[in-house]
């Protein structure tokens, strides 16, 4: 049975999953969001429910996400939010992340209209993720989730982002699957990447992660060429900078001009964290779809 991805969502549709698995009515439970992915779904809920049963929870992964970038392309007429296809290394994130909370397998909701639909084959996935050994090594991409009121039953709502980076720290959550200080020189590199809308060269934004200052590594300069990408302001971490678990960023306006902060609100509109591994135990190649934010 393919249900929303929240047991409340399911309820909410007439779904009763908790009574079909004491009842031994089915052998497997789909939790789905249906289209539009949750990169930050959290199945311990599910895997909770069925523990002590013979059903199996197979998460559906599904081919696209709402995104607050246009995955590159600029155009007048072609604005953000949109709907972006899944990258493999987004892909191996959430799977990493299911396998880590209980998952017994998955579902993949209608990749074989990706291709058609977005210019793009992400069936590289399928052999990885289906071996949490296999996995375990591969990149991964991390991304949050912004507030998406077009699907109550599955997606929580509101969101940690879109928001607002004042004088005060505004503190954001990444829950990553992957274990650096386990992994040791395996790690190629870890990066976060945090996409704002309005910054402009006279900002002066402070980002931590889990307590320690971050570097950007292409800031904006005053009288050069900024192009929208800068938008993405991107942070290289060491290994010790990211934990297994739950991490923390936090960031803050340390300085702006006055007029500007009145009427040109900065915004978080996108955050990721990636994680790269060396050959051989990661791929030999960027797997197809990884796009660097550079």
């Amino acid at each position: 049975m393919r249900v929303p991805n929240t047991l409340s969502g399911a309820r909410s549709l007439g779904c009763d999953v908790p009574a079909w698995v004491e009842e031994d009515l089915v052998d497997i439970v789909i939790p789905s969001t249906f289209f539009n992915a949750d990169l930050e779904e959290n199945i311990s809920d599910w895997a909770d429910l069925a523990r002590k049963s013979p059903v199996r929870i197979l998460p559906a992964i599904e081919e696209a996400y709402h995104a607050g970038h246009t995955g590159g392309v600029t155009r007048c007429f072609y604005n953000p939010p949109i709907m972006l296809p899944l990258t493999v290394d987004m892909i191996n994130a959430l799977a990493a992340r299911h396998w880590k909370n209980g998952a017994d397998g998955f579902y993949v909701f209608n990749w074989f209209g990706t291709a058609p639909t977005y210019d793009y084959d992400n069936r590289a996935a399928m052999d990885t993720i289906a071996d949490p050994l296999r996995l375990k090594y591969q990149n991964k991409q991390y991304a949050v989730m912004r507030t998406d009121a077009s699907f109550p039953n599955c997606l929580p709502h509101p969101r940690q982002i879109p928001a607002k980076v004042t004088e005060d720290p505004l503190t954001v959550t990444i829950n990553v699957a992957d274990d650096l200080e386990e992994a040791g020189e395996r790690v190629k590199r870890a990066q976060l990447h945090v996409h704002l809308s309005n910054l402009t060269v006279m900002d002066r934004l402070e980002v931590k992660l889990n307590g320690q200052t971050l570097t950007c590594t292409n800031p904006m300069k005053p009288g050069a060429y900024n192009t929208r990408n800068t938008a993405w302001q991107n942070y290289e971490l060491s290994a010790d900078h990211v934990i297994c678990g739950d991490n923390t960023v936090s960031l803050r306006m340390a300085g702006r001009d006055e007029r500007l902060a009145r009427e040109l609100p900065v915004e978080v509109q996108d955050m990721e964290l990636a994680i790269q591994y060396d050959y051989p135990n990661g791929p030999w190649y960027s797997p197809p779809g990884y796009v660097p934010r550079t």
